[in-house]
């Protein structure tokens, strides 16, 4: 009894007349081991064809167009814009008298509405007014909150700071 199990397939499809035929030039191919039935033998292959070919992918240097090629460090974004001081029509520096309509008429001062539609919507769809920007401007909660993309609310954040900086130099009677 062997200690071992031995495949009765395995021995009847590999008998002893099995040699593995590897691809590529004759110089590359190792030499069969195990004699093959003259039946079997390959055909000589005529590598004139393969050398007529070209040289293969490795032999191939690609030059880059451009010479600091891959890039010694990322592109830089372009900067944004600075923010500035901006009031809606007719209103005060004091935020908190604003309504939904004078924040949207303050937001379109410096994002323009044809190009951030969903921006105007949300602020819309959620009432955002002036006492809102002021808790968003004191508690910095993060722009997902409210659904606003991250470059529009960070817009919005910085354009708030340039107003509530002249907000407080100015001081306003109950």
């Amino acid at each position: 009894m062997n200690n071992y199990w031995v495949d009765p397939v395995d021995e009847y499809f590999v008998g002893d007349y099995f040699e593995f035929r590897f691809a590529g030039p004759a110089e590359l191919r190792p030499p069969p081991e195990v004699k093959v039935p003259a039946n079997l033998v390959p055909a000589p292959v005529d590598d004139s064809a393969l050398k007529a070919a070209g040289p293969l992918e490795k032999d191939i240097k690609i030059e880059p167009e451009d010479p600091d090629f891959p890039p010694s460090k990322p592109p830089t974004p372009p900067p944004k814009p600075p923010a500035k001081f901006y009031l809606p029509p007719g209103r005060s520096t004091n935020v908190s008298l604003w309504t939904e309509e004078d924040l949207r008429r303050w937001v379109a001062m410096f994002l323009k509405r044809k190009e951030h539609v969903e921006t105007f919507k949300i602020l819309e769809r959620l009432e955002i007014d002036g006492d809102v920007l002021q808790s968003i401007y004191e508690n910095k909660p993060a722009h997902t909150t409210f659904g606003i993309n991250l470059e529009d609310f960070e817009a919005i954040q910085a354009h708030a700071h340039e107003l509530f900086k002249v907000n407080k130099k100015v001081k306003y009677e109950p």
